[in-house]
């Protein structure tokens, strides 16, 4: 359960943050926006919003990362770990998820639209 709400906690507030620093590099201009080829049509009648995206990312991300996490710890034979191994699992895990994340959700930012 742990794992879960870390997940979803970091990738809520990752997502909220990066997402409105990115919007914000945008909309003055710092950083030229992309545009999408052809944007998938829930883009195009919803435009997302910065705190709404990012609730959704986070929920999808803990509910689709939930059962590889628990099926490699328990694979690992790691049910019981002592503090130091907790601290080390929870760093490391943290570390790659914010390597793949933030890019992800930088690049997904400035496709879209600047928020009004």
């Amino acid at each position: 359960v742990d794992v879960v709400m870390s997940t979803f906690f970091f990738m809520f507030f990752t997502s909220l943050m990066t997402s409105r620093s990115t919007h914000k590099a945008v909309r003055t201009g710092a950083v030229a926006p992309l545009e999408w080829v052809d944007p998938p049509s829930l883009i195009k009648e919803h435009p997302p919003r910065a705190f709404v995206g990012s609730i959704a990312l986070a929920a999808l991300t803990a509910l689709l990362l939930f059962p590889l996490i628990a099926g490699l710890l328990s694979l690992l034979d790691a049910d019981v770990m002592t503090p130091s191994e907790f601290i080390w699992f929870k760093a490391l895990f943290v570390g790659v998820m914010a390597c793949i994340v933030t890019p992800l959700v930088t690049l997904i930012s400035v496709t879209e639209a600047a928020p009004e």
